[in-house]
């Protein structure tokens, strides 16, 4: 372990950022971790809107309208790296790519490729903890990402109160979004989904998880329901 790339998680485990494995994976911090991640930069007025409450909200949608259990299995792990590496924005790495050809000519590249890299080390060791296969099918590809597309036409409309920078080419939701939840709930939300979705969690129910599937119950801060403390909170709705 490179003691120069470690960092610890939510539970007080130490990972090396540079070499993920699977069993340094745990997904209740996943689930704590993306509950606190501000999704748009923290931008949303008035309103604290996480990372884990879009990949749970976009995993029901894209459930509800295709049936593909598969596919929102991988929509609710497709932003799972940001718990480690953060949301760094489209409009960051543009500007990334555009300083490193401004100063590398030829190589900036290769600094973006390692900033792919790095990411695609960390989506392979959260899917194998998770029981799925990394990368993922094309066809499982292209709904996940074309649902990220509707989730962000949807969250622009119903977050950010301004005129969307571009055009999304997707259509939002009919359904609104009523606005963000507690870090508690988006916790408790995700590990849900976790139980539900995940191919393990679905075919093998009745027999003992591995320790990067744990029951929701095993997470701090929630109850053997699944709820935050301190109550139940509103359900997601697509």
């Amino acid at each position: 372990m490179n003691r120069s790339t470690v960092f610890a998680t939510a539970s007080g485990r130490m990972v090396d950022l540079l070499a993920p494995r699977p069993e340094d994976i745990d997904l209740c911090d996943v689930a704590e971790q993306l509950a606190k991640e501000p999704r748009f930069n923290g931008a949303p007025p008035g309103e604290a809107y996480s990372v884990g409450q879009h990949v749970c909200l976009g995993a029901d949608a894209l459930l509800e309208r295709t049936g593909n259990w598969l596919a929102a299995a991988y929509f609710l792990l497709h932003d799972g790296h940001e718990f480690a590496l953060k949301d760094d924005t489209t409009p960051k790495k543009r500007a990334l790519d555009a300083i490193a050809s401004e100063h590398f000519g030829v190589l900036s590249g290769r600094i973006m490729a390692a900033f792919a890299e790095l990411t695609d080390r960390w989506d392979a060791a959260i899917h194998a903890a998770a029981g799925l296969a990394w990368p993922p099918p094309d066809d499982v590809a292209r709904i996940v990402k074309h649902f990220d597309a509707v989730m962000l036409a949807t969250e622009w409309r119903d977050l950010m109160q301004i005129p969307p920078p571009y055009d999304f080419g997707v259509k939002p939701l009919r359904r609104r979004i009523a606005g963000a939840w507690d870090w508690r709930l988006a916790k408790a939300e995700f590990i849900d989904r976790v139980l539900v979705l995940l191919p393990d969690r679905r075919t093998a129910a009745s027999r003992a998880a591995g320790p990067s599937l744990p029951p929701a119950s095993a997470c701090p801060g929630l109850d053997p329901g699944g709820e935050p403390e301190g109550g139940p909170g509103e359900g997601s709705a697509p």
